[in-house]
């Protein structure tokens, strides 16, 4: 279940030294000192005066599997009706919510069904900065949907935005915090200014932003969102962008901080209940955290070995594979599983 604090309480100066923090509103005439569970209270009027559907406050999770229990449970039991582009679905508006282990990113259900070789592959596919329809839909045919010309992706390519270039986007973000480790500027824009106003558009970017934040030599992750499906986009969504963190604390050399997400409409769609309804009558399976990302240099050398066995190339006979680092090889270990089951549909996962 998830701890009631507020965002980065945990590491904050006064917690550390008071165990509670206070927060000074000298700037709006207030002289006392507030404490978190008063904030929180005013923060709850707030919501309630402006008419929220819900009031979501941040909640500390401890791993995915809890957010997506959370998350399906609350839509089901609290959800509002909303109906964009005339198709239902049962949303929590505004949802925000917090990672405390982004490398608990994984998700183990029975029912879920959820795809670790496609986690991987999108980040491969965004980490390479392509936009190519076929990269991605070797993963899943679900991609070609969101195409407008059965080419390339315009809108979800992340990656093409922030790792292609010269300099990439990435490497000017990884430049600024290491010239100021204290900068709130670190933001990387994935929305086109232009495509969510094309109705005819397949594809809109869901995510709008992802800022990393240095603080007590940890770097913190704050995504936003202005949509976010519980069951195609939360649990991928999630596993890229805390892998992007990391990476980004690996190449800054710090330590991982949490992961903060935020999600104007936090939705199911309905041809999705049942499969909620199923996620939840079983328990979760207990997973361990991904192993600490290591050796950024060679992320060039796993993408090579990626396009390699998305060439039908068997794991065995890439020899720089066998040259990588263990997390890096650990990354192909599940790609490979893939390779031969998409070849042979009765193989087993090895």
């Amino acid at each position: 279940m998830p701890t009631a604090l507020p965002l980065c309480a945990e590491q904050h100066p006064d917690v550390r030294a008071h165990g509670r923090p206070s927060i000074g509103l000298g700037n709006l005439g207030v002289v006392e000192q507030v404490s978190v569970s008063g904030l929180m209270f005013m923060i709850n009027c707030v919501f309630l005066i402006i008419g929220c559907g819900m009031t979501t406050f941040p909640a500390h999770f401890p791993d995915v599997n809890s957010v997506q229990r959370w998350a399906l449970s609350s839509i089901l039991s609290e959800g509002s009706q909303a109906a964009p582009r005339s198709e239902e679905t049962l949303e929590i508006f505004p949802a925000v919510f917090a990672l405390d282990n982004p490398r608990a990113r994984r998700v183990r259900n029975a029912k879920r069904h959820w795809s670790l070789p496609l986690a991987i592959g999108e980040f491969a596919w965004h980490v390479s900065g392509s936009d190519s329809v076929d990269f991605i839909s070797y993963y899943t045919p679900h991609w070609r949907r969101f195409s407008d010309d059965g080419i390339t992706i315009k809108g979800s390519c992340y990656g093409h935005r922030i790792f292609s270039g010269n300099p990439s986007r990435w490497s000017q973000i990884l430049d600024l915090l290491k010239a100021d480790p204290d900068t709130r500027r670190g933001v990387l824009l994935f929305a086109d200014a232009q495509l969510p106003f094309k109705i005819d558009a397949k594809d809109v970017p869901c995510a709008t932003s992802i800022q990393f934040v240095l603080r007590w030599n940890r770097l913190h992750a704050f995504v936003t969102m202005r949509s976010n499906d519980v069951i195609w986009g939360l649990p991928y969504d999630m596993f890229l962008f805390s892998m992007l963190q990391e990476l980004c604390a690996l190449q800054l050399n710090v330590q991982l901080g949490a992961y903060y997400h935020s999600a104007a409409s936090l939705h199911l769609y309905k041809e999705h209940f049942s499969l909620a309804q199923e996620v939840l009558s079983v328990a979760d399976e207990s997973i361990a955290p991904m192993l600490a990302m290591e050796a950024s240099d060679q992320l060039p050398g796993f993408l090579c070995c990626e396009q390699s066995l998305r060439a039908g190339v068997p794991l065995a006979e890439i020899a720089d594979a066998r040259q990588l680092a263990p997390y890096w090889q650990s990354l192909l270990e599940p790609l490979e599983s893939y390779r031969r089951r998409k070849r042979s549909p009765q193989a087993t996962e090895g």
